[in-house]
């Protein structure tokens, strides 16, 4: 078995594994958001209510890449182009901090004077997919009210159907 040896690291190389670890964090927020907002799209659009089809779709689209979801949430919506393009730019920069950023660093992680500028590179990635993400839970809260709305309406409805039901065994009753 072969073992890489790496020069020492340096005190700076902190700062560096700070602004990773709240990049990825943000990273799987974004996931997450955009796993959320399509389960809840397929419960509006498809479900019946009793929150079957959110639960089946979190179990078959936490399956998928956050590309895959991205391409399945453009299916389902009519995404304004610059939205789309947003999120396409978090999606890139998701990708380039989880699959590219280690060998991007590689050994300028020892070298303090080099940090920096990696540093700057993460917390550039962060802002682009944070503004991502803030789309999607836009998009995800406009749905929780469109849902709020509708079950809103049902309960108007079924009051009003209630009511005549009422009214109706009344008229029945004094009939009799």
């Amino acid at each position: 078995m072969t073992i890489l040896a790496h020069a020492p690291l340096q005190p700076s190389a902190d700062k560096i594994f700070l602004a990773l670890g709240q990049t990825l964090y943000l990273c799987q927020l974004f996931e997450a958001t955009m796993l959320e907002l399509l389960a809840t799209a397929n419960e509006l659009l498809e479900g019946t209510g009793d929150g079957r089809r959110y639960q089946s779709s979190i179990e078959t689209l936490s399956r998928k890449t956050l590309g895959q979801l991205l391409n399945d949430f453009r299916k389902k919506a009519d995404i304004r182009t610059d939205i789309d393009a947003q999120l396409d730019t978090g999606l890139k920069a998701r990708n380039f901090v989880v699959h590219h950023f280690a060998a991007h660093l590689g050994d300028d992680i020892a070298d303090a004077s080099k940090v920096s500028a990696h540093q700057r590179t993460l917390y550039e990635k962060c802002s682009i997919v944070m503004a991502a993400n803030d789309i999607g839970l836009s998009v995800l809260e406009s749905l929780g009210r469109l849902h709020s709305d509708r079950c809103n309406k049902m309960l108007a409805e079924l009051e009003d159907t209630k009511k005549a039901l009422r009214e109706l065994v009344a008229h029945s009753v004094q009939r009799h």
